[in-house]
């Protein structure tokens, strides 16, 4: 077995030069990730609040007025967001 002092000045050199920059490209690519990860999860929260602040502002009347087609309406605009399941709107009996 050839240990690190047998090896050529060529070989030496190498391994120096390699070993960190594919250490120091594993480590980018990890925080990369993690902030892609994090900074897409903050992104979809973020979306997904303006979407009931506004669902919120425009079912307003619907409730007010008993209007099942306003709310209908107001809520079939929320079928282009892949992200929501499904959306209910509540009044005060429930």
């Amino acid at each position: 077995m050839t240990t690190f002092g047998d090896l050529s000045i060529r070989v030496k050199l190498l391994v120096i030069i390699i070993v960190p920059s594919i250490t120091a490209l594993l480590l980018a690519c990890a925080a990369l990730a993690t902030y892609d990860r994090h900074s897409y999860r903050e992104d979809l929260v973020h979306k997904l609040a303006v979407l009931a602040g506004v669902t919120e502002d425009n079912s307003v009347a619907a409730l007010e007025f008993a209007d099942p087609k306003a709310a209908e309406k107001t809520l079939a605009s929320l079928r282009t967001e892949p992200h929501i399941v499904s959306a209910h709107l509540y009044n005060a009996a429930g």
